[in-house]
């Protein structure tokens, strides 16, 4: 089981969407959850799960800092026996920028972008066409404001795909 079939499991469970809503999760939200998480793959290796409330922690006179892992792969994840915990957070959306312009319905996608001035979101509507298109069909200009209008309604069908990964904070001794 990963961290991510975790959540997404507790939030089905208990109709609750505890987790995902939340962006950050610290000790009071994962401390319920230590034995679930000490099964999941990006905890295989350790035995115990100390749950830390700051970022820099002195153990025995000696002052550690938390690391930060972000969890592409969970079998990349290797801890020793005991991992303090600091936080587990979900990333912003990430897209891929290789296949985000690609047209996602309809030759039309529809991308995130922001304002260069005020850093508000907004987002930006793809449309491809071939220039040989234009000659060939005199109704494509017709057909394609019913193809945007109808992207613009459904904005959700027309979206980019981004994912959001994992960061876990925390450190092995």
């Amino acid at each position: 089981m990963t961290l991510n079939d975790l959540f997404q499991f507790k939030e089905k469970q208990e109709k609750n969407p505890l987790f995902w809503d939340l962006d950050f999760l610290t000790k009071q939200d994962l401390e319920p959850f230590k034995n679930e998480l000490l099964l999941c793959d990006e905890f295989s290796g350790v035995q115990d799960i100390v749950f830390v409330d700051m970022p820099a922690t002195i153990i025995d006179g000696t002052t550690y800092m938390a690391n930060t892992y972000l969890v592409s792969d969970p079998q990349e994840l290797k801890f020793g026996p005991t991992f303090y915990l600091y936080s587990i957070a979900q990333t912003p959306v990430v897209y891929n920028p290789n296949i985000m312009y690609e047209s996602v319905k309809d030759s039309i996608a529809i991308v995130p972008a922001y304002d260069e001035q005020t850093f508000k979101p907004k987002y930006k509507l793809i449309l491809e066409f071939s220039p040989q298109e234009l000659q060939d069909n005199p109704n494509l200009e017709l057909e394609t404001l019913l193809k945007v209008s109808h992207a613009l309604k459904n904005k959700e069908q027309y979206k980019a795909k981004g994912q959001r990964k994992l960061i876990i904070r925390g450190f092995s001794i």
